[in-house]
């Protein structure tokens, strides 16, 4: 089964392990719009380089097409590649608004083929974990509580020229960064019946979107959550996520998932923090994402996250925006 990469940027040498790590799969190539770019991953991973999307999906070889470009070719590269019978590998987010996310959904269902989408910490063994724990407890939680502090400046966007603008990133901090702990914030809470979300831009003045956000979730169950996150923080610290319930608090941070009760603190479940791809900030699922999908191509199942799992994810995330931004 042969994949190819489209966007030869930061994530792609992550899929790029991923497939190779794959029986029965190939990385059979890389397409970028920069020759030289397509040119130099393809010679490093030993691929056919492509500098066009289009002969990407003319060609009758690739099965599987891995859509790594910048947020605002996602759904237009996606939706290309299921017109044209392509599997799909979808980098987060899935669409840069609910419209198209849509659109992708109902073209998934209309045609014959199927689309993976990516959001690396749901393969993680601590989230694995506290969802099992969340299950079988027969407790609802008093609430959520998630944090996340990461540092990007103004340097870390003007190095790509897509980044920083409504137009083609599709916001900032929340849509590219704050998304994995909200996903994993959504898993734990469910459906939102609201969304009091602020979202500001507090100290980055060369970009137009945001680089902070605060938000109260309430959640159908009852539960309530609480979501902080900022690009402002002086290191690209761990997130951290805590489910609180009347004798007990589950803290996953530090890629360990703690139980926390009046005697004292235990360790429940720990991520790999081996693997070498990637960083460890981002959460080390990629490769487990990938080979999942791959294998339910291969044997006709169902195991991986369609876009319809991330359906939630996409709905909280939108409800951020949907207030403008904050002076």
């Amino acid at each position: 089964m042969n994949g190819v990469i489209v966007g030869c940027g930061a994530i792609a040498p992550i899929h790029a392990a991923a497939l190779s790590a794959i029986d029965g799969a190939a990385l059979y190539g890389a397409c970028d719009t920069d020759r030289a770019r397509a040119d130099a991953f393809a010679g490093k991973y030993g691929c056919r380089a492509f500098y066009d999307i289009n002969d990407v999906l003319n060609d009758e070889s690739v099965d599987v097409v891995h859509v790594c470009t910048p947020h605002y070719l996602h759904y237009e590269m996606a939706a290309a590649a299921i017109k044209s019978g392509k599997n799909v590998v979808l980098e987060k987010p899935a669409a840069m608004n609910l419209k198209d996310f849509d659109a992708l959904c109902a073209l998934e269902k209309e045609s014959g083929a199927s689309v993976c989408a990516i959001v690396q910490n749901r393969e993680n063994p601590c989230v694995i974990k506290l969802l099992q724990i969340v299950k079988s407890s027969g407790e609802k939680p008093i609430g959520i509580f998630a944090n996340m502090r990461w540092s990007r400046n103004a340097e870390y966007y003007a190095s790509a020229e897509w980044r920083g603008k409504w137009a083609t990133e599709g916001g900032g901090l929340m849509i590219n960064q704050a998304i994995h702990l909200l996903d994993m914030m959504c898993l734990v809470g469910g459906e939102a019946e609201k969304v009091k979300a602020e979202i500001s831009n507090r100290g980055i003045p060369e970009i137009e979107v945001e680089d902070t956000a605060d938000a109260v979730i309430f959640y159908k169950s009852g539960v309530r959550g609480i979501f902080t996150a900022t690009n402002l923080y002086g290191e690209n610290a761990s997130f951290m996520l805590e489910i609180n319930y009347r004798d007990c608090t589950y803290r996953y941070s530090d890629a360990r998932l703690m139980k926390i009760t009046g005697d004292g603190e235990e360790v429940v479940a720990r991520d790999d923090t081996e693997t070498p791809e990637g960083k460890p900030y981002w959460g080390r699922g990629h490769k487990t994402a990938i080979r999942r999908f791959y294998k339910a191509l291969q044997g006709g199942g169902d195991d991986y996250v369609h876009l319809e799992h991330v359906r939630l994810t996409m709905e909280t995330l939108f409800e951020f925006y949907k207030g403008g931004m904050t002076k």
